[in-house]
């Protein structure tokens, strides 16, 4: 990506396209496509000529009507509040109860089972007199006393609680969650389903708590994530997800009953289909190269049909959806005409 001083160069800008490592040719040695356009938009997209560009801005409720969605659980404990699955199943019996259901990114990625320690203030005078969590945390307090971050020492003084507390509700009835960092190799971003329902969702996830299980649907569509990978930005190589700027930001169609529908119907066979292929792992299942046919046939079932509903509801062709270029541009257009008229009723 180059940089000028005159908006009016004689030689006109160039978008470069990466090619798969697979697609070049002795005739073609180049690992990219390139295209001259008019000008180059924030988010690397072609943008017509003396038009301002686009630019997405963080906000803490989502556009259209989605639920919320929040990061998980910060613990900042060393590890210390964490119990592997033989530590789990071997603590004494008065630990148990102060036992919860753990996942962590490498947990949902790589089907681990691990648990952690929660306790509430109203249990804490019991929960120290245990030998075993006495001293768990004072090894917490200790590592929350040597950091530098003035609010984690304020911790070590409540070392049995996470600092950052966003458990689910009593009545909560469904948790779905989301990675903060996912591969640029997956062609999906993956959506979790928490069953027990008192699972402590670490904050290497988002999460909805009691949110329609459509909304698995969406983002694990292709077009969330282009979204995603246009907007939000990057931990190394890898898609870093954001609420505020990602999932807020979103541009969906309205949707009726029997969208929803049809929407909950792909996201519950998604998951039958991923756990009908155990024991293999989700880092498994969604290598570029191996992904069951039967996997990547529901994924693009879920695309067509969302493409579908975008170009019905705002009169759109294949063409707008033809690559991932397309895409990008489509859905920031659409970003733009929800965001100038809250209530366009073409949205959801």
């Amino acid at each position: 990506m180059g940089l000028a001083r005159s908006v009016d160069m004689a030689t006109p800008p160039v978008l470069y396209t990466a090619l798969p490592s697979n697609a070049a040719t002795p005739a073609s040695p180049a690992p990219f496509v390139a295209k001259e356009v008019p000008q180059i938009s924030p988010y690397l997209t072609a943008q017509p000529a003396h038009t301002a560009p686009i630019i997405i801005e963080k906000v803490q409720n989502p556009l259209c009507a989605l639920p919320k969605m929040i990061l998980g659980n910060m613990s900042r404990d060393g590890g210390h509040l964490l119990l592997e699955s033989y530590e789990a199943r071997c603590v004494p019996p008065e630990v148990k109860p102060y036992c919860r259901p753990y996942i962590g990114a490498e947990d949902f990625f790589n089907g681990k089972r691990r648990a952690c320690l929660w306790i509430t203030d109203d249990h804490a005078e019991h929960a120290v007199s245990i030998p075993f969590i006495a001293e768990r945390l004072e090894r917490v307090r200790a590592f929350r006393l040597e950091s530098q971050r003035k609010t984690t020492q304020k911790h070590a003084e409540t070392p049995w609680r996470f600092c950052e507390l966003r458990p689910p509700p009593f009545s909560c009835q469904s948790i779905l969650f989301v990675p903060c960092v996912s591969s640029e190799n997956r062609s999906y971003l993956l959506v979790g389903a928490s069953m027990p329902l008192n699972t402590i969702i670490s904050k290497q996830f988002f999460v909805f708590y009691d949110a329609p299980l459509w909304v698995g649907a969406l983002i694990m569509s292709r077009l969330h994530r282009v979204w995603i990978e246009s907007v939000c930005g990057k931990l190394e190589t890898r898609l870093s997800y954001s609420n505020t700027l990602g999932w807020n930001t979103f541009p969906v169609p309205a949707l009726d009953d029997i969208a929803k529908a049809t929407l909950t119907r792909l996201t519950e066979n998604i998951f039958l289909t991923q756990e009908a292929h155990f024991p293999k792992t989700l880092a498994q299942l969604y290598k570029p190269d191996t992904i069951p046919k039967d996997l990547r046939a529901l994924h693009q079932e879920n695309d067509a049909f969302l493409e579908k509903l975008y170009q019905t509801t705002f009169a759109l062709t294949g063409a707008d959806f033809a690559d991932d270029e397309a895409c990008r541009n489509t859905l920031l257009t659409l970003y733009a005409q929800k965001k100038a008229n809250p209530e366009n009723p073409l949205f959801l």
